[in-house]
């Protein structure tokens, strides 16, 4: 797994999110992201940015932490996008139909 060590080294240094984001000169929320480690997405500008801002290596702000189950994520199957599309029309598609229910008749 990928974690972000923004919040250790902006602690060494006692900056906040407010000073890094203008220094750095990136998004108060990108900053938050990084700093809170909930990044889904790596944009390559903005941590070019933070390297220059903390004059670090891109190592010193990401590393890869070792887990227990990083071999069996090598041995699952990822699906495309479009087949899991079609899988999910397939569902839709399968699902029964609800019955409307009887009208009472007098």
């Amino acid at each position: 797994m990928i974690r972000c060590n923004l919040s250790t080294m902006m602690g060494a240094r006692r900056l906040n999110i407010e000073s890094v984001a203008e220094g750095a000169g990136i998004g108060r929320d990108t900053v938050s992201k990084y700093y809170h480690d909930r990044l889904k997405r790596i944009d390559y500008a903005s941590l070019n940015r933070l390297c220059i801002f903390f004059d670090c290596e891109v190592g010193d702000i990401l590393k890869r932490v070792r887990e227990k189950n990083d071999k069996k994520l090598l041995m699952t199957k990822r699906t495309p996008n479009k087949a899991r599309e079609d899988n999910v029309a397939d569902l839709i598609q399968k699902r029964p139909r609800r019955k409307k229910p009887l009208e009472e008749t007098d």
